[in-house]
């Protein structure tokens, strides 16, 4: 929700976001956690022809095991 967000307020002009995938649970304290199910995400991310995987860093050792690219984290 928060990258909708910042979408709509302009902040993402000129990328293509649409090419990429973003994981994470933002906190109310504006900390990302992890979430559940990164390695089946990656794999999906991977089948639908994403550039990229954005992956709280608890996640990315799971979502590497796709072998798909390097997870941004």
């Amino acid at each position: 929700m928060a990258l909708g967000l910042g979408g709509c307020q302009g902040q993402f002009f000129g990328k293509q976001l649409d090419k990429m995938m973003f994981l994470g649970e933002l906190s109310l304290d504006g900390s990302v956690r992890s979430v559940r199910g990164a390695l089946s995400a990656a794999l999906a991310a991977r089948e639908f022809g994403l550039k990229a995987l954005a992956v709280p860093e608890a996640n990315a050792k799971e979502a590497r095991w796709s072998k798909a690219w390097t997870c941004l984290h």
